[in-house]
């Protein structure tokens, strides 16, 4: 016969231990609900549990997860791999190695291998103890003769990007260079599945962590259909031979996905002023394109950006950062006017000068807020003393840290007026200034009056700014 509270006891377990594993218990009560909990007749108990128990950190507690590696029910299992990487994240792996191989021996789900192999991948290990994991981690790729299933590649692929994140190119072998590049071409035999090309993108980021990242594999990530492969190799642009660049970089202008074009057009941000390259970023900056095709905001922000250096042709450059700057618009599409101006005020600081005032009292906060920025590129404190003075909070904000910047605890009377507001980080900003201040009497009285002011409205967003005026 159904129980009928049994949902309702689920729904209090549940609770319980989601309240014990919040309170990162060490010992007592609240850690002994959760080691009672990996026994419990439910699967969705146990799985809570050993999630809960892993993410206390705690080596010590391993005998208490390591058992639910053999529970009958996957998801369990897949819990208790990644609770075991977790209790020894800040200490010694070598604790957990041995049963999360041993487990692996045995394995035979598929989601449920793959989880082991990220967890072995994410221990830190002796030397040997990592050659011994990086072969367990390549065996787990193959099945009967070829690929693993997909989601056991996975976790092989995120199992080997974190043991590179952490231990460097070196960890790799012949073999796992090998098969990394095999898995940056992994196609999967599921159209439109989501996990190869997760699985390419993170095997082309352990190539360029390494430093290992070929022509062709860059060449296959800019031919491919997904969003992320692009930007991702050009993330490691630096390690593709100087003479493949220029190839590589007109191509990935050129893609259809505007996550590539924005890395491309920050590879050609930080990189040398050439003709060639600056030719990218007039001709992305320039409003209305030479062209006649509409810039996507976020690529004409990085070319923007880009032009506070000086190309080969200054004045061109000067000319359309100024024509950009000046034409700011009431409403939507403010931002490459306020980049505009910020980048000009580092190439040509006097016409930067003459433009500024048109933002500072532009209507947008947003735009005023920018010019606070470029005001301190400038070193216009004048200007800067009146945006701090602004209705807007966001604006006295942004003008606080370049007038610092610009006078030291002169500034002193207008950081302790924003004591005065009742804005969360320009509280912060004005008491982060204030420190070491050189009429300490006058800022501490200052700073306890803003503490009980705010304390009064009992707030729960009030916690930082309030911690902030008590240092």
């Amino acid at each position: 016969m159904p129980d009928p509270s049994r949902a309702s006891r689920l729904d209090v377990a549940f609770l319980r231990l989601a309240a014990a594993e919040d309170a990162r218990p060490q010992e007592g009560r609240e850690l002994l609900a959760l080691t009672e909990a990996t026994s419990a007749e439910e699967a969705f108990l146990r799985r809570v549990a050993v999630r809960g128990l892993g993410r206390l950190e705690n080596p010590e507690l391993l005998d208490a997860i390591t058992p639910l590696l053999d529970d009958p029910v996957p998801a369990v299992r897949e819990a208790a791999a990644n609770a075991a990487a977790q209790a020894v994240h800040t200490s010694s792996g070598e604790a957990a190695l041995g049963q999360l191989l041993e487990r692996l021996n045995v394995e035979q789900d598929p989601a449920v291998r793959g989880t082991l192999a990220r967890s072995i991948g994410r221990l830190s290990l002796s030397t040997a103890d990592q050659a011994e994991a990086l072969r367990a981690i390549l065996d787990a790729s193959r099945a009967q003769g070829g690929d693993a299933p997909t989601p056991t590649l996975l976790g092989v692929a995120l199992g080997l990007e974190a043991m590179v994140r952490a231990e460097g190119g070196s960890v790799l072998t012949s073999n796992a260079i090998r098969r990394l590049r095999e898995l940056a071409r992994f196609e999967g035999d599921v159209a439109g599945a989501a996990e190869p090309p997760r699985i390419r993108a993170l095997a082309v980021t352990a190539l360029g962590n390494a430093e290992q990242l070929t022509p062709d594999i860059v060449d296959f990530a800019l031919r491919d259909t997904d969003m992320q492969a692009g930007a991702t190799a050009l993330r490691f642009f630096s390690t593709v031979p100087a003479t493949a660049r220029d190839e590589f970089l007109r191509r990935a202008v050129a893609n259809n996905s505007l996550l590539t074009v924005v890395e491309a057009f920050s590879v050609i941000a930080g990189g040398p002023r050439t003709q060639g390259r600056c030719a990218y970023l007039f001709a992305a900056a320039e409003q209305p394109p030479a062209d006649g095709r509409a810039i996507p905001v976020p690529i004409r922000l990085v070319a923007l950006d880009a032009l506070a250096e000086p190309c080969p042709e200054l004045e061109r450059q000067r000319n359309l950062l100024r024509n950009v700057a000046a034409a700011v618009p009431v409403g939507p599409g403010w931002q490459p006017a306020a980049h505009g101006l910020a980048a000009l005020a580092q190439l040509a600081p006097d016409e930067a000068s003459d433009i500024l005032p048109s933002h500072a009292n532009h209507p947008d906060p947003f735009v005023r807020a920018w010019a606070a920025r470029t005001a301190g590129v400038l070193g216009d404190a004048a200007q800067l003393r009146a945006l701090a003075r602004d209705d807007h909070p966001n604006v006295r904000t942004a003008a606080l840290q370049p007038l610092f910047s610009l006078e030291d605890h002169e500034a002193d009377p207008v950081l302790l007026n924003q004591l005065q507001e009742d804005d969360p980080q320009l509280l912060m900003t004005a008491a982060r200034l204030l420190a070491d201040s050189p009429d300490p009497s006058r800022v501490a009285q200052a700073a306890l009056d803003a503490f009980i002011r705010i304390s009064a409205a009992e707030r729960e967003t009030w916690w930082d700014p309030r911690l902030a005026l008590l240092d």
